[in-house]
């Protein structure tokens, strides 16, 4: 778990909390049977979004078990790469 949330982390947030998003109810930092913390979790929704794919080794055999095992319990995982943001701020589309 991390203490302090990356800067894209941050960015993702304050978008999951904002409306329309606030509707599934996003989490951050969800634990999984004290096996896996998830970086933002919808229950309503039943999905994962993760980000800063860069940090999650995509080809590990313990990346795929993860994934393999949060698809099984019902949710499906979206993981996405750390945004290159060349000064510009992150936000939601137009």
């Amino acid at each position: 778990m991390r203490l302090a949330p990356t800067p894209a982390g941050r960015a993702v947030w304050r978008i999951l909390r904002a409306a329309p998003f606030d509707a599934p109810h996003f989490r951050r930092q969800m634990p999984f049977a004290n096996r896996y913390i998830a970086d933002f979790t919808s229950h309503r929704a039943q999905i994962i979004i993760e980000i800063d794919g860069n940090t999650h080794e995509l080809e590990s055999v313990a990346e795929q078990a993860r994934t393999a095992w949060l698809i099984a319990q019902g949710y499906p995982c979206c993981v996405s790469p750390t945004p290159k943001r060349q000064g510009r701020p992150l936000s939601r589309a137009p």
